[in-house]
């Protein structure tokens, strides 16, 4: 006879199981780990004439997966002459759906099918509003779920978490360049360094390490691509198992193959991925945006998305929002289409000039502004998608948006974050500095900023579940209608709009010098445009910067400025520096050369007022003679000096034998392969072919000779970044740093 208990606990991980029901792995308050078992039907939907889905009905019969289907009504949101005539077909479970969804497709390809390639984790929150890290109250007869109740929300700001046990391995070598001789292990409180030589041994020590603790989430570096293959390989060898998954109906994890994708701008290429079964992988190197907003933003995206922690962790921002929409679907009766098919609707040209442009942008001239405020719409795109209820099923036929309907699947899903950013922001501003839970929610923020981010550019992707480029033009006419009545607004007040660039002004006027001499002209524009806009921080002074090719030219979203306390990174001096589109921001700047700029700036901004700044020359010079110095005398670290370069294609795809390829072909001689996506490091040396990979330099290796040369004109160039707005030439710089000319020009000084 069967008994009901109850289970209170987080969820940790959910999969598919091979007899067709969901695992839910479970951190019970009890601090057991157990692995419960639910049965959930999932359904499917095909579309077509009603002579068709009557012909699959009699298809699907032939065929021995069970099965069950009925005819039913289901919103498309691209057709707009109401309910769509649909098939469901309700399967056992997630893999008898594979086969029966395969069995028809291949036999009715005509057909239009809905809900077919939705993950396991998605389906379920659906169904029960669970998601990963829910402190969730289960109803089961053994392992067997009978009901389930969420008891928290993933849209409320603080959670309850699980007690999670944390393993952390790491290596002392980069595997790419020099084969690992040990595994540095970390857990509880302990460290150990678990030797990779003899195999056997290690084996045998890790394996206890892991069946003893029994860790929750493994965090590694190169785990995906190297470290946990490598390990697995060599249990199998010495014939003693390394229990990966905790699942051991699961001897072997689950693998991912690499790849390489566009993403806004720029190739990424991802590595192989490692995932288990049971437990949580997390491969530093190889999570999205770890580096962004590390383990506390991967958990938030989760929290949000509902992707299981180990996909979150891996896939795109982008991903993360398709999640949420399907989601939304799911909840309200909407069909998610397998294959989105959907033309631009016809309109006319002067409907298309009006429509599809972009951004606005105001290029300031170059110089040095002093008491510049600097103001931003908060989540400007997402807020106008809302706003504007744009949506496809919105959209009527002349290509508009209906903003009085109800709101749409897009809104819909924008909504609950954009309210919960907000105020994790409201939050964050009540915050000290020393609050030990203003880095988490920094993450957090971070982490939901990213999916307002792509939320816009994912409406004009071609494989975007709910994509409509109408509402992608519709985004960007709202946004510069916000901006330029933001620009009006602020002229009006009396303000001088000194540059614009798609969300952002820089405003300047005389006598406003503080946050609340802004604060009336934010109200004025926030009631004008029905959109949020913060104050971001005042200027003592911003420097805006030219174009590298043309002295004259000015560069939106290139400059460096000093902020009043407020602003993103502390300087020495108490105050804040900002910089943008600098050598310092660039990640294919060597370290050294980040170091200095960084450094050059933190000089300056010893100094708020602008007038002044002249006077710090001769010492910003007798800074860079000494950088010079340390180049010549071989006293800058050669890691310091290693150029990361991403490739925007395959290496044998490029025409031009620039210093990438170059280092690239160097390393294929080796037997590497290299992808678009990947990134080459290399140093600049003497002879031919001019660099060196960095993965090719051993101790063994012969005495490498520096190209100081180019490392010079390097450090130069940055310093002649910060030093061009205030009269100094590259030219005048290369005479008082390298040939060290004493005196300046008279010409130089304005007040002579």
């Amino acid at each position: 006879m069967s008994k009901e208990t109850f289970l209170r606990g987080w969820i940790l991980d959910i999969y598919p199981l091979s007899d067709g029901n969901a695992a839910l792995w479970v951190i019970g308050e009890d601090g057991n780990r157990r692995r419960l078992s639910l049965h959930i039907p999932v359904t499917f939907y095909a579309a077509g004439s009603h002579g068709q889905l009557v012909q699959l009905e009699r298809i699907l019969a032939d065929q021995s997966e069970p099965f069950q289907c009925y005819h039913t009504k289901r919103k498309d949101v691209y057709k707009y002459d109401g309910l769509l005539d649909v098939l469901a077909i309700v399967a056992e479970g997630p893999e008898s759906m594979s086969r029966l969804f395969t069995w028809a497709n291949n036999r009715c390809p005509y057909l239009i099918y809905y809900d077919v390639d939705l993950s396991l984790p998605l389906r379920l929150s659906a169904a029960y509003d669970i998601y990963p890290l829910c402190l969730t109250n289960f109803s089961i007869d053994g392992d067997d779920i009978i009901s389930i109740q969420a008891l928290e929300s993933r849209w409320t700001i603080e959670q309850t978490l699980p007690p999670l046990r944390i393993l952390d391995l790491s290596l002392d070598h980069n595997p790419t360049r020099i084969l690992p001789t040990h595994i540095n292990v970390k857990w509880d409180k302990y460290n150990v360094r678990v030797p990779v030589k003899p195999e056997r041994a290690m084996c045998i020590n890790l394996g206890s390490i892991i069946n003893k603790f029994n860790p929750d989430l493994i965090v590694s570096d190169w785990g995906d691509g190297y470290l946990l293959p490598f390990l697995i390989e060599a249990a199998e060898h010495c014939n003693h198992p390394i229990h990966f998954n905790r699942d051991f109906d699961f001897l072997k994890t689950r693998t991912i193959a690499e790849r390489s994708f566009f993403s806004y701008g720029q190739i990424i290429h991802k590595d192989k991925q490692t995932l288990l079964y049971g437990r949580i992988h997390i491969d530093r190197r190889n999570a999205m945006m770890f580096s962004d907003y590390g383990m506390e933003g991967i958990f938030e995206m989760a929290r949000v998305t509902c992707q299981s922690i180990q996909t979150a962790a891996r896939v795109s921002p982008g991903t993360g929002i398709s999640s949420m929409q399907i989601i939304t679907a799911l909840k309200n009766n909407i069909l998610v289409p397998w294959h989105t098919k959907q033309p631009e609707i016809r309109r006319s040209m002067r409907s298309l000039m009006e429509g599809d442009r972009g951004g606005v942008i105001l290029e300031t001239v170059p110089g040095i502004y002093k008491n510049a405020g600097s103001v931003d719409f908060s989540g400007l795109f997402p807020s106008i998608m809302l706003a504007n209820n744009l949506s496809p099923e919105t959209r009527r036929k002349d290509g508009t948006f209906d903003k009085d309907a109800p709101l749409g699947i897009i809104p819909l899903t924008l909504k609950p974050m954009l309210e919960k950013r907000l105020a994790i922001k409201k939050e964050l501003e009540k915050l000290n500095k020393a609050d030990f839970r203003k880095k988490k929610y920094k993450a957090w923020s971070s982490a939901m900023k990213w999916l307002g981010v792509v939320a816009s550019g994912y409406e004009n992707f071609s494989l975007s579940k709910f994509g409509c480029i109408e509402s992608f033009e519709a985004i960007n006419l709202n946004g510069r209608e916000a901006i330029l009545k933001a620009k009006m607004v602020a002229e009006d007040e009396g303000f001088r709009v000194l540059a614009i660039y798609i969300d952002s002004l820089t405003l300047q006027k005389e006598g406003a010098d503080s946050e609340s001499d802004y604060r009336l002209l934010l109200d004025k524009i926030e009631k004008e445009t029905g959109l949020p806009i913060a104050f971001e921080g005042l200027y003592c002074w911003v420097v805006y910067l030219s174009s590298k090719v043309n002295g004259i030219t000015p560069v939106p979203n290139r400059y460096f400025g000093l902020l009043k306390p407020g602003g993103s990174s502390q300087s020495s001096s108490g105050y804040e520096i900002k910089m943008r589109g600098i050598e310092a921001r660039r990640r294919d700047s060597p370290p050294w050369i980040v170091e200095f700029q960084t450094r050059l700036i933190e000089y300056f901004a010893k100094e708020p007022n602008p007038d002044l700044l002249i006077n710090l020359i001769p010492g910003a010079i007798a800074l860079i003679r000494s950088e010079i110095n340390l180049l010549n005398d071989n006293k800058v670290p050669i890691g310091q000096l290693v150029i990361n370069h991403r490739l925007s294609r395959n290496l044998e795809d490029f025409r031009v034998a620039t210093a990438a390829v170059r280092a690239g072909k160097l390393l294929t001689e080796t037997g590497r392969v290299y992808k678009a996506g990947m990134t080459i490091q290399y140093v600049y040396v003497l002879g031919y072919p001019g660099v060196i990979p960095v993965d090719l330099i051993t101790p063994d290796s012969p005495t490498i000779y520096i190209d100081k040369d180019k490392y010079l004109t390097l450090l130069l160039r940055a310093s002649h970044t910060v030093l061009e707005a205030m009269g100094m030439s590259y030219e005048m710089l290369f005479d008082r740093a390298v040939n060290k000319s004493v005196q300046l020009p008279l010409e130089f000084f304005p007040q002579c």
